[in-house]
């Protein structure tokens, strides 16, 4: 079963392709471009590197944000466009639990994200049997109040790799219509 997870909420597009949660294909591209310009050659390039048609996506997985306004939006109308009536399996995940699936700590950490001058959002993490575990809900502020813990913390204003997806718990892909796909922002 091929499964394509693509984060797009900041200046660089990363594109993973697993095959039976295995991973297969990784792509992870800094450009000056904008991604309305790149996304769709991006995807022609994996595709045809991999000998696969759209149509053999069965699950797609979707970084809705918190991110870049524009990132985010350019990125999810090329894949409403892409997999149009194509796909019944999507799922939503957030950017913050992207970035906390690359963390090896044993210890609870918090990761902390500015989206914006004004926009800041965390969470805190642990790792569970193996998955990264949220500790609460995600939450925004001002940065000086995010910073106020006492967990190791881990700011990131930029993607990381999807290629740890599966370490998070399934319960935090939403699963949603292709069309309600929606950023947070």
């Amino acid at each position: 079963m091929k499964e394509l997870v693509i984060d797009g909420s900041f200046e660089d597009i990363n594109l993973s392709v697993f095959d039976s949660k295995e991973l297969i294909y990784d792509l992870h591209l800094h450009s000056p471009h904008t991604h309305s310009k790149i996304l769709t050659d991006i995807f022609d390039y994996a595709f045809n590197s991999l000998s696969i048609d759209i149509k053999d996506i069965e699950k797609l997985y979707c970084c809705i944000g918190p991110g870049k306004y524009t990132s985010l939006r350019v990125v999810l109308a090329a894949i409403k466009g892409m997999f149009f009536e194509k796909l019944e399996n999507v799922y939503g995940v957030n950017s913050l639990d992207l970035m906390a699936s690359e963390e090896f700590r044993n210890e609870p950490f918090r990761i902390v994200c500015e989206t914006s001058k004004t926009k800041t959002y965390f969470s805190d993490y642990v790792l569970n049997n193996g998955f990264v575990e949220r500790l609460g809900e995600i939450g925004s502020s001002q940065k000086n109040e995010a910073v106020k813990t006492d967990y190791k913390i881990i700011q990131k204003n930029c993607i990381g790799s999807v290629r740890n997806i599966f370490r998070l718990k399934p319960e935090y892909f939403k699963r949603v219509e292709l069309y309600a796909l929606t950023p947070v922002y």
